[in-house]
């Protein structure tokens, strides 16, 4: 129910509600890796970078089995994402420096399966702010694959 309640915020807009719903969802024990990808785009699209980036390390850490079934299958999946890549490449041409946006879009390339884009715009946020423990955290676990 969670879920179902949590996709209808994410196409309303209302994303902290479903931050928490998510949130909810991925406490039911229910397969995570979907969930847990939606609650990352929900909480980019909400503008709270530094919880995506950390959902994210946590994410990685757990390595939840479901995490590379094809997650473009799910509608409110791919409309979720298209959002978020459209808003955060928008803001990165205002900003070309600002180390969030370029976190969260490696976020989005690594859950499309482009890794070497990915850690490019983390490299580039590393040019930025070498002291960014979390994004350091993540590459480690990358790493360790």
């Amino acid at each position: 129910m969670s879920t179902m309640l949590a996709n209808r915020y994410m196409m309303e807009g209302a994303y902290t509600r479903a931050i928490k719903e998510y949130r909810r969802a991925l406490e039911s024990g229910r397969p995570r890796g979907l969930i847990w990808c939606k609650l990352i785009i929900a909480y980019i699209l909400n503008g709270s970078f530094d919880s995506a980036l950390s959902e994210f390390a946590r994410m990685l850490r757990e390595k939840p089995e479901d995490i590379d079934k094809p997650q473009e299958k799910d509608k409110i999946y791919s409309l979720s994402y298209n959002k978020a890549i459209n808003e955060i490449t928008g803001r990165l041409r205002k900003t070309p420096n600002d180390m969030s946006l370029h976190n969260c879009l490696g976020i989005l390339l690594y859950f499309k399966g482009m890794r070497d884009q990915a850690m490019a715009e983390w490299s580039i946020s590393l040019n930025v702010n070498r002291s960014q423990p979390v994004l350091s955290h993540i590459l480690e676990l990358i790493k360790e694959g």
